[in-house]
Order: C-alpha cells, then structure tokens, then sequence
C-alpha cells in the first residue's frame, strides 16, 4: 500500500461509491498513510499487548497479507472464501504461493479462526483445508481449460460459481487473461 500506484484512483472509487449510494460521510476521504510497513515474510509486529505475524499473500493484488493475531485469528483478506473462487489481478503463480502459505500457516497454527474478506468465519481447520483445496482445483483446472482452448471447460468453471453476477464473470474472464498471459511467457 505504501507505494500503490493508484492512490487518487482508490480515492475517486470510494467517494463515487458513497455519491451512488448517497452516503455522506463526517470526514474527509484520503488515502491512509502507512505508519507500520510490512517488509518481511512471517514478519511480528507487536502493539500493545496483541501479537501480529504477517504473511505475504500475492496473487490477489501484489500487496496483500495474511495476518495471525494471538496466534489465533487468520485474517485472509480476499482469500479462502467458503463460496468465491480466487479472483487474480496479478499473478496465478504468486496465488499458488499463497496457497502454499495458507497451507504452511494450517502446519504451523493449531488453533486458528479463520476470517475472510468474503464468506463465513470458521475455526474447523478441514473447512480452512477445503477452502484452500477449493482454490487449488479452480486453479488446476483454469490451467487445464486455457491450455486446452476449451469454451465449454471455461464456462463450466464459471458456472460453478455460487453467486453468478457480471462482476463474477468479469472477475472469471480476467483470471482466464492472466492465466493465457502466465501460461505463454
């Protein structure tokens, strides 16, 4: 976050977004500035009295963390949703490293709550393994898809969706983009 490229762009978002709702807010809307960066994988981070291990989580965006608080809630951000597959704006093999992270922290954390940007909260560590073999397969099987040229694979993926919307298929056709783009360099 601390070097986006696109600060007044996430700005402009927000304040459209309040204007088409019609929300009118009690401060102003800017960018945060940062005051603690994360530099580090599994870097700590203590305030107060609560522990934070934070962990790289690309694939998604280019900036995002997993976050370990008290060694027992896993904040995942736009990951491991009970319902949404992975939703890629940057790279299928940085988000296969950050399954592999998931899959790390599951090794190393034995009570965990998970939190999700999206979907359900769970602390039922074969759910948190079902999410993240979830976004495995829908990965393995975009990779099949886009190498085989198949339409008809490529609709079923996107069929499989719980909550079909045009922003879902936007979001499946540009995981198809990256997947072609990653696939032929």
């Amino acid at each position: 976050m601390k070097h986006h490229p696109d600060k007044e762009e996430k700005v402009q978002m927000i304040k459209q977004f309040d204007h088409d709702y019609y929300i009118k807010r009690s401060h102003d809307i800017i960018f945060p500035e940062l005051d603690i960066v994360v530099t580090e994988n599994e870097q700590h981070i203590t305030l107060g009295e609560t522990s934070i291990t934070c962990y790289f989580a690309k694939g998604h965006t280019n900036d995002g963390l997993f976050m370990i608080v008290d060694d027992s809630i896993w904040i995942a951000g736009d990951y491991l949703s009970d319902f949404e597959y992975p939703y890629i704006y940057e790279s299928v093999n940085d988000y296969r490293d950050t399954l592999a992270t998931a899959r790390h922290i599951l090794a190393k954390h034995q009570n965990l709550t998970l939190v999700p940007g999206h979907g359900k909260t769970t602390h039922h560590r074969a759910e948190i393994q079902r999410r993240v073999e979830m976004a495995s397969s829908y990965l393995d099987e975009l990779q099949a898809a886009v190498k085989e040229n198949s339409k008809e694979a490529l609709d079923k993926l996107n069929d499989k969706l719980a909550f079909p919307s045009d922003f879902t298929a936007q979001c499946h056709q540009k995981n198809v983009e990256i997947m072609e783009r990653e696939l032929l360099s």
